[in-house]
């Protein structure tokens, strides 16, 4: 093989490298899966965003429950910041309506010279 006008068939040489087999031997394999196991067991296990919140939606019921909570929290909402003014009552013509502000608007950060 020094003179390099000389042709070579590399399919000889390649099925002679084939046909050699290396195998690794049975301790080398066992101290790989005792090593692999042992790393395996200090590694934390991380849950994804994605599974917590489908572990989540699991617990409460699946989605029929989850569109039942989110309808009645926009139910809540519109009932809660709805105005009550809309909403007439079919009382006497003398009989007076309280209006309790439990939770005030914006406009008491705009009074001034108030307490």
């Amino acid at each position: 093989m020094t003179d390099p006008n000389e042709r070579v068939d590399l399919d000889v040489l390649f099925n002679a490298a084939h046909d050699r087999s290396v195998a690794p031997d049975e301790a080398l394999l066992q101290r790989i899966a005792l090593d692999a196991e042992r790393e395996h067991t200090k590694a934390p296990q991380y849950e994804t965003v994605l599974f917590r919140w489908l572990r989540a939606l699991r617990v409460i019921g699946g989605w029929p429950a989850a569109g039942g909570l989110i309808t009645a929290m926009a139910t809540g909402f519109l009932v809660g910041f709805s105005d009550p003014t809309l909403i007439t009552p079919d009382i006497e013509a003398d009989a007076t309506i309280r209006i309790l502000d439990f939770l005030p608007g914006d406009e008491m950060f705009f009074e001034e010279g108030q307490g």
